[in-house]
C-alpha cells in the first residue's frame, strides 16, 4: 500500500516536500515503514521539497482528482520548515507583495523625495523666471507689496539660484570655446562704487555652426583684485581661468589697454603671460585706446585747438544749465536734426560728436545767442551769450568744425564693433582700419581748398565774413646767424593752413604709424590669407608666406600640409574668392564649410581660425563696465561679490540661457533643497 501511494506521489506531485509519514499500518511497525519509506523515496528518486518549496499549499494543482492523494495531504497538511519564526504566516505574505511590488522602505523614500522634488520643480519655474527676467535686464530684485507672506523669493533663495543659473551658464561657455583650437583673452579692470578693483575677463573665440563663422567675444566674469601689480593681475587671472575649467593651452592671443601694468614691455601682464604659456601669446594694444591716443595727441599739440573744444564744451554748457536755453533751442530743429553732445575726455567718440552737433546746428545755436544777448534780462547771462557768438562767429572755428568732423569718425565707430578682426578690407572685414585711416588723413591734408569752400558756405548761411582776422605782430629782435626764412608768416590764412591745420593732421599720422607697429606685425604675418591677396598669390609667394608663419606658430601647423591645402584651395576656389561678397577671412572659412571640405583642408581651417582668434580691442570689457555700474549701484552697494558677478554674467550672457539650461538649474537646485523644505519659507 505504502509503496502504490509513493509511486502515486512521484507522479503526480513531484514537487510536493517531504512529509514524515506516520501510519498504522497492520502488521508494519513505526520503524520499519519509516526505513521502507525513506528506501522507496531513494529507489523512486524523489528530491527533497522541503526546503525549496516551504509553502508547499500554494504550489497545489488546481484539482486533485486521486482520492488517495487528496486524502494523504490533508491528513499529513504542508511541510513547514522548522522555526522559531519571526513573523506570522500572512505578515510574511505582506511583505513579500510589498517587495515584489517595489514597495519597500528606501523605495517609498524615494518616490516619497521625487514627488516633493517634483512640487519644487513646478514652484521653481516661476521663481526662476521671475528672477532671470529683471536679472537679465540690469534691473533691481526689489519687491513692493508686502501685504503678504514673501515666500519662495528670500535673499538666500535669490543667491542660491543666482549662483547656480551662473555656474551652470559659465560652464556651458567654457565647454563651447574649450572646443574650439583657438582662443584669446581680454582684460581690463576698473573701480566699483565701493572702490574695489574688478577685473573684467573676457574670452574670444570663433563659433562655426550651421556653417556660419562667428566671431564671438564671451564675458566670463568679474574678479575682485586685491593686488595690482602685474604678477598679482596675473596669478590671479591664471587661478580664475584654471578654476573655471578654461584650456590655457588653447590661448594665442591677448589684448590690454595701454596701462605700464598692462602693456609694460618687461614687466607687464602681457610679458608674464608669455612667460607662462609655452606657445606664442602675441599682445595686441587696443585699438581703440590706441586710436583715442592718437586724436588727443593731435588735439593737445597745438594750443588753438585745445581753444576750438574749449569753445565746443561753453556751448553745450551753456545751453544745458538751462531749462529754457534748452528748450528754447530744440524749437528750433528740427527732426534730423542732432542734440550737442558733452565733450568726454575718455569717450574715444566724444571729440567727433560733440563736433558734429555743433555743426549740424551752427546756425541754430547763432539765432538763440544773438536772441539771448539782446533780450535777457540777466547781465551775465547776456555776456555769455556775447562771449560765445563771438568766439563762434569767426571763419576759423568753422573751418575747425569743417576739418575736425573728418571721416575718422567712421574709424572709430568700426573699432567699438564687438568682434572686430586685426585687419579691413570693407566694412564687413574689419582689416585694414589702419590704413584706412592713414588714406582718410593724407587725403584730407590735401583737401584744404575742399575745406575752405564748405567753410565759405557755412558761413555764408549766417553771413560770417570769409576772410581771416589780421592780427598784430610782436616784433621780434633777428640775431646775427638767422636766415629770412625763420621769419614768422604774416598771412593769416596761411598761418591757419601750416601752423594748425597741416600739424594737426601730420601728428596725427605720425602716431599712428608708430601707435599701431605693434599690431601691424602681427597683421602683416597673415595678410596672404585676405581675398584680395589670395587669388593674386604665386607658388613662390605661398611658400614665403607659410615659412614666415611657421617661424612663429611652427608647433600648431604641420608646414608641408599647410602649403599644400592654401595651393590647392587657391587653385580649386579661384572663382568663389572673386566674388564681391568675399571681403573677409571669416568669408574664405564659410565658402570652406559651406562646401563640407573642412576635413580635406584641415589646416587651412585651423589657420584661418587662429587669425579670427586675435583681438584687436578690449570694447567688450568696457562693455562690462557698463553693467558693472547699473547693477552695483549707490542703493546696491552692499552686493556681495558672487551675487555681482553672477548678475553680472546672466545680463550680459542672457541670449545664452536656453530653456534646456533652465531646466537643469531647476532639477539641481530642487533635488538639493527637496529634504529642506522649511529653506523655502524664510
Amino acid at each position: 500500500m505504502l509503496k502504490v501511494m509513493l509511486k502515486i506521489l512521484h507522479q503526480h506531485l513531484p514537487w510536493l516536500m517531504k512529509a514524515q509519514l506516520s501510519t498504522s499500518n497492520e502488521g508494519v511497525d513505526s520503524g520499519s515503514m519509516k526505513k521502507n519509506a525513506e528506501t522507496s523515496h531513494d529507489q523512486l528518486g524523489l528530491f527533497n521539497l522541503a526546503n525549496e518549496y516551504p509553502t508547499d499549499r500554494g504550489h497545489f494543482p488546481s484539482s486533485i482528482e486521486e482520492g488517495d492523494l487528496k486524502r494523504l495531504i490533508l491528513s499529513h497538511g504542508p511541510c513547514k520548515p522548522d522555526g522559531p519564526f519571526t513573523v506570522e504566516d500572512e505578515q510574511a505574505s505582506a511583505v513579500y507583495l510589498r517587495w515584489k511590488e517595489g514597495k519597500t522602505i528606501s523605495d517609498e523614500s524615494q518616490k516619497q523625495n521625487q514627488r516633493e522634488t517634483n512640487l519644487w520643480v513646478n514652484v521653481l519655474r516661476k521663481v526662476l523666471g521671475v528672477i532671470l527676467c529683471p536679472a537679465s535686464l540690469s534691473l533691481t530684485l526689489r519687491g513692493h507689496d508686502e501685504k503678504y507672506a514673501t515666500q519662495y523669493i528670500s535673499p538666500k533663495i535669490q543667491n542660491e539660484l543666482i549662483l547656480t543659473t551662473s555656474q551652470l551658464l559659465r560652464k556651458s561657455l567654457v565647454t563651447e570655446i574649450n572646443e574650439c583650437p583657438f582662443s584669446s583673452i581680454v582684460l581690463d579692470t576698473t573701480s566699483d562704487i565701493n572702490r574695489v578693483d574688478q577685473l573684467s575677463v573676457t574670452a574670444r573665440w570663433v563659433k562655426v555652426q550651421n556653417e556660419n563663422v562667428t566671431i564671438k567675444e564671451t564675458f566670463l566674469g568679474f574678479i575682485s583684485v586685491t593686488d595690482g601689480t602685474a604678477a598679482g593681475l596675473v596669478e590671479t587671472t591664471c587661478k580664475y581661468v584654471e578654476d573655471i575649467g578654461l584650456d590655457m593651452e588653447k590661448l594665442r592671443g591677448q589684448a590690454y589697454d595701454g596701462a605700464s601694468v598692462m602693456s609694460g614691455v618687461h614687466n607687464g601682464v602681457q610679458k608674464l603671460i608669455k612667460y607662462r604659456s609655452s606657445k606664442p601669446v602675441p599682445f595686441i594694444h587696443c585699438a581703440a585706446h590706441n586710436l583715442n591716443l592718437v586724436i588727443n595727441d593731435a588735439v593737445n599739440s597745438v594750443v588753438d585747438n585745445d581753444n576750438f573744444f574749449g569753445v565746443i564744451q561753453s556751448i553745450y554748457v551753456f545751453f544745458s544749465s538751462s531749462i529754457n536755453r534748452s528748450r528754447d533751442l530744440q524749437l528750433l530743429a528740427v527732426d534730423s536734426s542732432l542734440s550737442l553732445k558733452k565733450l568726454c575726455v575718455t569717450r574715444w567718440s566724444s571729440r567727433v560728436d560733440s563736433v558734429r552737433g555743433v555743426r549740424d546746428r551752427f546756425v541754430d545755436i547763432l539765432k538763440r545767442l544773438t536772441v539771448i544777448s539782446l533780450t535777457s534780462k540777466d547781465k551775465k547771462e547776456r555776456d555769455e551769450a556775447v562771449g560765445i557768438k563771438k568766439n563762434t562767429a569767426k571763419i576759423n572755428f568753422i573751418i575747425n568744425i569743417v576739418y575736425h568732423k573728418s571721416k575718422i569718425d567712421f574709424i572709430i565707430n568700426q573699432l567699438h564693433i564687438k568682434g572686430t578682426a586685426i585687419k579691413k578690407c570693407r566694412p564687413q572685414c574689419r582689416f585694414q582700419i589702419l590704413s584706412i585711416s592713414l588714406s582718410e588723413l593724407r587725403y584730407l591734408r590735401n583737401s584744404w581748398e575742399s575745406v575752405r569752400m564748405t567753410a565759405n558756405a557755412l558761413a555764408a548761411s549766417w553771413g560770417i565774413p570769409i576772410e581771416f582776422e589780421k592780427r598784430r605782430e610782436r616784433g621780434v629782435k633777428q640775431f646775427f646767424g638767422e636766415l629770412a626764412s625763420d621769419s614768422r608768416i604774416e598771412d593769416s590764412e596761411r598761418a591757419f593752413k601750416i601752423n594748425i591745420f597741416y600739424r594737426t593732421i601730420d601728428v596725427a599720422v605720425t602716431q599712428i604709424e608708430v601707435r599701431f607697429k605693434g599690431t601691424q606685425m602681427v597683421a602683416e604675418k597673415f595678410d596672404f590669407l585676405f581675398p584680395r591677396n589670395f587669388v593674386k598669390l604665386e607658388v613662390a609667394e605661398i611658400k614665403l608666406a607659410t615659412s614666415n608663419l611657421l617661424r612663429v606658430y611652427g608647433e600648431d601647423f604641420d608646414g608641408d600640409d599647410l602649403e599644400r591645402e592654401v595651393r590647392s584651395f587657391q587653385v580649386e576656389f579661384l572663382d568663389e574668392l572673386k566674388a564681391e561678397d568675399v571681403t573677409s577671412v571669416s568669408n574664405i572659412l564659410e565658402i570652406i564649410y559651406k562646401a563640407r571640405i573642412a576635413s580635406s583642408f584641415p589646416q587651412l581651417c585651423k589657420l584661418l581660425l587662429l587669425f579670427l582668434t586675435i583681438p584687436v580691442t578690449v570694447a567688450s570689457a568696457e562693455r562690462s563696465f557698463s553693467k558693472l555700474k547699473i547693477i552695483k549701484s549707490y542703493l546696491r552697494s552692499s552686493m556681495a561679490q558672487e551675487r555681482l558677478d553672477g548678475l553680472t554674467l546672466i545680463s550680459i550672457e542672457n541670449k545664452e540661457i536656453t530653456q534646456t539650461l533652465k531646466d537643469k538649474v531647476i532639477n539641481h537646485f530642487a533635488f538639493v533643497n527637496a529634504r529642506r523644505k522649511d529653506r523655502f519659507s524664510r
